[in-house]
């Protein structure tokens, strides 16, 4: 099973019905294949916590289907802080952590230009006042 997901930063409006095929007015980065468990092991690991309900708990559900075949997930505004303040020392042992987790399991260089991508993305949800957020499905 595969999943086809966007990052991107909206209003929470306009999150709640977001197609990133008919949507030009937002920024949108492609995921790559990350769910919302992968944001919230990053996190946890931005905080240097264990991953778990709490963790879980701090992403807004503000979308998707009952069964969990698609989703709309809002970022916690802290960890949009702490992306767009990150340093690159920062995000480079943020995201070497984060490949190394069984969840993930992947080459850390493969997430290197998905790191900057989120980064940029947080900046731009911190400058226009806006959320981040992550939509996707299952296939």
């Amino acid at each position: 099973m595969s999943n086809l997901a966007d990052f991107f930063v909206s209003t929470v409006e306009e999150a709640k019905t977001f197609d990133s095929l008919n949507s030009p007015d937002v920024d949108i980065v492609e995921s790559g294949g990350i769910l919302p468990r992968h944001l919230e092991i990053l996190w946890a690991l931005f905080l240097g916590r264990e991953w778990g309900d709490t963790i879980s708990d701090e992403f807004e559900h503000i979308g998707g289907l009952a069964d969990g075949s698609t989703w709309v997930v809002r970022f916690p505004s802290g960890f949009v802080d702490r992306l767009a303040g990150a340093s690159p020392e920062e995000l480079s042992s943020t995201r070497v952590a984060w490949a190394e987790t069984e969840e993930l399991a992947e080459n850390p260089a493969n997430l290197i230009d998905l790191m900057a991508d989120l980064q940029k993305l947080a900046k731009n949800a911190e400058s226009s006042g806006r959320s981040m957020f992550l939509a996707g499905s299952l296939n």
